[in-house]
């Protein structure tokens, strides 16, 4: 898979998919206006018999198109959408992603308590430090579905969340997939880019709005012995212009979800490029195929946001249509490994959980406080002078596994000298080049050039060897 021409195709398909979104905005004016027009006409031929008298100084159109009348209603509708969707936006600007978290019954993670919780937050700080970002606000969701979200508008506002499913549910290496492509989105922009389009999509609503005000608003006390009359044309015109708004919203949703399809595609391929692993990604999409829960999560605000999210919030990951907000599953694991058949193995959710709290509990525990390592220290003093049985047995099995040919450089002095510095030596080359250089300065040359045949020679140590290794070498 080249993991670079998925990205190049990715981000091309985007930008085709923002001029779609623009053209669609376009259209939804344009239709606003032909409402207008139609319905003016509609009504003009249902009164003209009989309300002659009151129409007949109205302005009613001889022809379909006229230039001046369009850009009038053009220019009306555009404000409402902008006016909708600059409300929208600066609400979302001044919570950024904790808004949308919250929205969502999200808590966010201050304090650690739990190993998995430890764990999360390990991976997050490790993505952001190797990305170069700040590292996000992190957000739990109390939902069984394996699923995440990145939100935000800038550095100082962006969130990562992840659902409960998400973290017991994933393997470390998983999980770590399931972030680095949140932080994909984060890196790319994507996050900006989501928010935005949820404010566009509102004001694209606001037209569908704007017409059920002008059916709720078409009551007149002028007109009306009681205190209430309808007039036709305002009810006509609301109704022509929600009609036109469903039709805009639709077409929005669909197009949304086309952008969410092709940024998904980029956010996976970059995680693959971010982790140099693609069995962590892989695994936590054939986790969610195979997990009865899938990503679906049960909160009623998932809708309006469901194209932020890692997996499909709102389907079962086989039902595949136009208005799906995520490509298909099998299709994302095919991309990532192209040698993937389709088959997707149930989960066992009791023994998987049990598997990944016990390896993190393992490794994310809690540090030991004060107390308790006191009285390890205490226990292991104890323990001085009295040897038992399974500890020579322990020693005998270290000593065995100590190759002879280093054993055999144990009893002449300049050979173990050079095992000593040997033992010293760093694995980062810059840091061994200037351990080189110093015992070339203090040491005699034959110490040095014992140092190189014996690293030369001897293989490479185990890290419990070492330490008895160092034992053996003491005078």
């Amino acid at each position: 898979m080249d993991f670079f021409e998925h990205q190049a195709s990715a981000k091309r398909h985007t930008f085709w998919l923002y001029v779609l979104f623009s053209l669609a905005i376009l259209i939804v004016a344009t239709a606003v206006y032909a409402a207008c027009i139609a319905s003016l006409y509609v009504f003009t031929f249902m009164v003209h018999g009989f309300m002659f008298h009151i129409i007949h100084n109205m302005p009613y159109p001889d022809h379909f198109w006229e230039t001046s009348r369009f850009l009038i209603v053009f220019s009306i509708t555009l404000i409402v959408i902008l006016l909708g969707s600059w409300y929208k936006m600066r609400q979302l600007k001044q919570g950024g992603g904790h808004a949308v978290a919250k929205l969502l019954g999200g808590k966010q993670l201050k304090r650690v308590r739990h190993p998995l919780e430890r764990q999360l937050r390990n991976v997050v700080e490790e993505m952001a430090v190797a990305s170069g970002v700040l590292t996000p606000a992190i957000y739990i969701l109390d939902q069984r579905g394996i699923n995440a979200f990145a939100a935000g508008y800038e550095a100082g506002n962006t969130v990562i969340a992840v659902t409960k499913g998400c973290m017991e549910m994933l393997s470390r290496d998983e999980l770590q997939g399931v972030i680095a492509h949140e932080f994909s989105h984060i890196l790319h922009g994507d996050t900006i880019i989501k928010m935005k389009m949820m404010g566009l999509l509102h004001g694209i609503t606001m037209v569908s709005d704007l017409g059920i005000l002008m059916i709720a608003g078409r009551y007149s006390k002028r007109y009306s012995t009681n205190g209430r009359v309808m007039i036709p044309l305002v009810m006509l015109s609301g109704i022509c212009i929600f009609s036109v708004g469903l039709l805009g919203m639709l077409a929005a949703d669909f197009i949304k979800a086309a952008l969410s399809r092709q940024r998904e595609y980029l956010a996976d391929a970059s995680a693959v490029q971010f982790t140099r692993n693609p069995e962590g990604i892989a695994g936590a999409l054939q986790t969610i195929g195979g997990y009865k829960e899938g990503s679906r999560l049960s909160s009623p605000e998932v809708k309006q946001v469901s194209h932020l999210f890692f997996g499909d919030a709102l389907k079962d990951w086989r039902s595949n249509d136009w208005w799906a907000s995520h490509p298909p599953l099998l299709s994302r694991i095919q991309r990532i490994q192209p040698y993937f058949r389709g088959k997707i193995s149930r989960v066992d959710a009791q023994s998987v959980r049990f598997q990944n709290e016990q390896y993190a509990s393992s490794m994310f525990s809690p540090a030991p406080s004060q107390i308790q390592v006191l009285a390890q220290t205490q226990a292991v003093m104890q323990q001085v002078g009295n040897v038992q049985l399974e500890q020579l047995e322990h020693a005998q099995r270290i000593l065995n596994s100590i190759p002879d040919a280093i054993r055999e450089h144990l009893y002449d002095a300049g050979s173990a000298k050079a095992v000593l510095y040997y033992l010293l030596l760093s694995n980062d080359k810059t840091m061994m080049n200037q351990q080189f250089q110093h015992i070339s300065k203090e040491d005699s040359p034959s110490v040095l050039a014992e140092l190189i045949r014996v690293r030369q020679a001897l293989p490479k140590l185990k890290i419990e060897q070492r330490l008895p290794l160092l034992d053996l070498l003491s005078p």
